[in-house]
Order: C-alpha cells, then structure tokens, then sequence
C-alpha cells in the first residue's frame, strides 16, 4: 500500500493530478481524497500512466493501455518513497535532470546532500540488492547523479577564493566517486578552488597536482580495508613530499588511514571543517 503523496512523489507528478485521472478515469474502484491509500498492483498502474504522460502520449491514449495492463507478472513496487528509483525505473535521462537541479539547490547544496541525496543513493543500493532493480537502472541513477555533479563543478565559483586550493579524488584501485565528488561541488560552491582528479588515480599523479597546484589539503574517502591502505600508502608519500599539506579522509574506516584525518559524516559538517582548516571563511554558494 502506498499513499497518494508517496505515489506523486515515486511518479513525479503533482498529487492533485493523480487525483484528477483517478476521478476523471475511473482508474480506481475504490476512490477517496489526498488521504486515500492505493494497493500495489494499482500504484504500478499509475507510474505507468505518468510513464506514457511524460513521454507525449495523450491521457485518453494512455489510460487505455493502464486500463489493459496485465500485473501477473508486473515488476515488483519500487523502493516506495524513493524518487531516484523511480527515476531508475523510467529511465528518463531529462526527468533524472531535472529531480537533481529541484533537489540540490545551489545555495543550499550541503543540507540537501544530507538530508536527500546521500539517503536516496542509499535507498538505490537496497533496492539493487533486493533486485527492485536491474544492474542497468542502478547504474542509470549512478551515472546520471555523476554527470551532474560534473557539470555544476564545471561552472564558475559564485565567490571565487583563489588563495588556496584543494585536491580531491580516489586512490589507485578505488572507483565509488559520487561521495568525493560531492564534496569537491561543495568546496566549489564556497568559493574554494578545487582539483577533481577522478577516480582510480595513481599515487605519482596525486603527488604531483599537490606539488603543482601548491594544494593546501587533499580530500578522499576510505570505504573498506583496502581502500584505507590505498589511502595510506597516498597520504604517507604526501606527508614527505608536502608536508603542509593536510589530508581529509572520510568513508567507514577513515580511521586506519594515517597521516589523516576523519571528516563527519555529515557533508555540511565536513565542509565546513575543511572550509576553516583552509583559513578562510566560508562563503555561501
């Protein structure tokens, strides 16, 4: 069962329009207000109409396929609540957009990644492991999710700090980004000059944009063992080689990583504790 708010939200269209088809339609037997909640087989009837909506297909047109769906064998409820697996089910690249830019709003970004983003992926990965998704859905939202972050750090800064620079990444073998590259939008929206490296990226390459870019402070993660060596062995070689140079860390076992130290795990928090160990003030986006 799922309410009217939960299913607009899973549909991403505005509850008083789910209303509207289930009246005008007749989509429902059993029809109520805002308060009325809808079995499963019906809330997949309704994702599907705002499916064929979203796509150009007229209501008329489009009630009448709801209408014939046969639910023996209809895919399993979506993760209920969770707008970025809804989105992972439709597979629509502009719609994924759009819930994005609506979530994340620039001057709020931090608050947003704690309170939305960062509980949204995890819901993802529960619904992937209980195979409420496919491989593929999964990998849509995560990809989506990374080729936004990419394009807001591509923009310009709103008050541009140029005095001192952060580098960002993951160590040699490590490829979970979405978290470090968060940070790295929420360095750039205080106005910090940042340098997003990547993913996977070889010590020699870390040591080297440090020394370039006179960065004043790395930040990676350290999601299991073997990424807390990795992280080690990075944050070792930059402890010689540029001793001013502080390291963040931040993931699950931040605290096997030496010559570091652990963020919060609140992105807002962490922000601004790297924003202050840089000696400016932090600006907002």
């Amino acid at each position: 069962m799922a309410s009217i708010a939960q299913v607009a939200d899973m549909a991403a269209v505005p509850s008083l329009q789910l209303l509207r088809w289930i009246h005008q339609y007749g989509l429902l037997e059993n029809r109520g207000g805002l308060g009325m909640f809808i079995d499963d087989d019906n809330v997949v009837r309704l994702l599907r109409m705002s499916e064929l909506v979203a796509r150009g297909v007229p209501e008329a047109e489009a009630v009448q396929e709801v209408r014939g769906l046969g639910l023996a064998g209809t895919p399993e409820l979506p993760h209920r609540g969770s707008e970025l697996v809804a989105r992972g089910h439709a597979g629509d690249v502009a719609a994924l957009e759009e819930l994005l830019l609506s979530r994340l709003p620039r001057p709020t970004f931090e608050e947003h990644v704690d309170r939305w983003l960062m509980p949204e992926l995890r819901r993802v990965g529960e619904a992937w492991a209980s195979d409420e998704m496919t491989t593929q859905q999964e990998e849509f939202v995560s990809s989506g999710v990374l080729a936004h972050l990419y394009a807001r750090l591509r923009e310009p800064a709103h008050a541009p700090l140029p005095m001192r620079s952060v580098v960002l990444g993951l160590p040699a073998g490590q490829y979970h980004e979405i978290p470090v590259l968060t940070m790295a939008l929420a360095l750039h929206l205080r106005g910090i000059r940042v340098h997003y490296l990547g993913a996977a990226v070889p010590k020699r390459d870390w040591v080297s944009t440090v020394i370039r870019e006179g960065a004043t402070a790395v930040v990676l993660a350290a999601r299991s063992p073997s990424a807390a060596r990795a992280a080690t062995d990075l944050t070792n070689a930059l402890a010689k080689v540029a001793p001013g140079c502080s390291a963040w860390v931040g993931g699950s076992h931040c605290d096997r990583v030496r010559n570091a130290l652990c963020t919060p795990d609140s992105f807002q928090q962490a922000a601004q504790q790297i924003a202050d160990s840089l000696g400016e003030a932090s600006v907002a986006g």
